[in-house]
């Protein structure tokens, strides 16, 4: 639970949520599709409950919190408002096939009920993708992602909520003061800031400078989270915010001026990440090239090296050993959902590691082909939008590398959004390829989609 010290009051909580339930209420009436309403309403409740964590997280019957209890609710409303028939999609045996290995490790190792919330998840990955690629079908992707950006003003409104009470959190490894809004975690709070820039890079129909007034915005919220690893796998996209995205709406007399200033701000936003970001780029790149070199036994690292980057390389290494000594039948399968807690003192901080360990090899394949699939369709999207895309799906593959994303519902909510935009985009391409060049003196049918 939330400490109280770091926790919002409810007279700040109250106000700030019937604030934000005015532009809820405009993007909800606006936008013309049922799947898009669920997406924006799934993802803005969630972020919000966030923020009333002392009151969400503790169980209240049979085990379940409200924040669980709230989260099935929404998979229940989800399957009849994306619609059951769009779960063939075969763009989710991906998931499907990791829920089912979940599913099996859970039985084999006689933990049931502990992979309840593992399906509740990506049951939330699953309607959250479709939901997003119908509504962005329904209305356009530029339109689908500019109503998410209303999704993702939570986060920013509690945190200038939390700074104007001067609620703070102590960091857990350096003890460095952050602002998280009243969320539990820096890594919650950072994750969510970044799924608005998931929907600012491709809100294209939103005025300019509501954009880059909310781009501004969630960079500094980031850097008062003061939690590197998000800042790192959203660099590559806050530079294209920064350097590439005006260049496509400005003359060629004024690209220069642009892209000089959106580099200063890039670079000013990044010194504004009072950290060493170097450190956590090359733990990234040295696990990624060399993994075997956190294999190596626990016992050789040294005091220094515990302690390096909020000691993940020891916390890798760990995980890798106790993987390494498992039974055969443990390394294909598993130890279970969440057995993780009964051996070790903090979470794996690497989705591959983790999913070793719980799931065995076949989870962390399993995981490892869902990512896999879900780039494919970068092949089919438009020009204009593949970079973006690939920064973010990059940014996403980062996280997991230093983080656990999708342990969190923040991290499904981003990475749900991320592909169903991608695959929107897809099939509107195919869209575009499929019509009939126009005759001379028609009109060109395709430009007009593709828009």
């Amino acid at each position: 639970m939330l400490k109280p010290e770091r926790a919002i009051p409810l007279y700040g909580l109250i106000p700030t949520t019937l604030l934000l339930l005015v532009p809820l209420v405009i993007a909800l009436v606006r936008v013309r599709s049922t799947p898009g309403r669920f997406v924006i309403g799934a993802v803005w409740l969630r972020l919000v409950m966030d923020a009333y964590a002392p009151y969400t997280t503790p169980k209240i019957a049979a085990g379940l919190s409200i924040n669980a209890v709230v989260s099935i609710l929404v998979v229940v409303v989800g399957l009849f408002m994306v619609g059951v028939r769009y779960l063939r999609l075969v763009w989710m045996v991906p998931i499907y096939a990791l829920v089912a290995i979940i599913a099996l490790s859970a039985f084999v190792n006689r933990v049931p009920m502990e992979m309840v919330e593992q399906v509740t998840k990506f049951a939330y990955l699953v309607l959250i993708i479709l939901g997003t690629m119908r509504g962005a079908q329904d209305i356009t992707p530029p339109r689908m992602a500019g109503a998410l950006m209303v999704a993702y003003l939570p986060p920013l409104f509690f945190l200038v909520t939390s700074i104007a009470l001067g609620i703070t959190k102590q960091g857990e490894s350096d003890g460095s003061v952050s602002y998280v809004g009243g969320y539990t975690h820096e890594s919650v709070f950072s994750i969510a800031l970044a799924g608005g820039l998931i929907a600012i890079a491709l809100a294209t129909t939103v005025r300019g400078w509501i954009r880059v007034a909310m781009t501004v915005a969630i960079i500094v919220g980031i850097g008062l989270a003061n939690y590197r690893t998000t800042a790192v796998a959203m660099l590559p996209l806050i530079l294209w915010l920064a350097l590439v995205a005006p260049l496509r709406t400005l003359s060629p007399r004024s690209r220069p001026l642009a892209v000089t200033a959106g580099g200063l701000a890039a670079l000013l936003a990044i010194m504004s990440v009072n950290v060493d970001l170097g450190a956590r780029v090359q733990s990234v790149v040295d696990f990624a090239s060399n993994p075997t070199d956190f294999m190596r036994p626990v016992s050789t690292f040294t005091r220094q090296e515990r302690s390096t980057n909020s000691g993940r390389a020891y916390v890798w290494a760990q995980y890798a050993e106790a993987y390494a000594e498992s039974s055969p039948v443990a390394k294909t399968i598993g130890h279970g959902p969440d057995s993780w807690e009964l051996v070790f003192s903090v979470y794996a901080q690497n989705t591959i590691l983790s999913y070793l360990f719980e799931f065995g090899a076949l989870g962390a394949i399993a995981v490892c082909i869902l990512w896999l699939t879900m780039m494919l369709p970068l092949l089919s999207v438009p020009r204009s939008v593949r970079m973006p895309l690939i920064a973010m799906h990059g940014g996403f593959l980062i996280l997991n590398l230093s983080t656990m994303p999708l342990w969190q519902i923040e991290g499904v909510l981003m990475y749900g959004v991320i592909c169903g935009l991608t695959l929107a985009y897809a099939y509107q391409q195919q869209a575009v390829r499929r019509l009939p060049r126009p005759l001379r003196g028609e009109p060109d049918r395709s430009a007009a989609l593709a828009s």
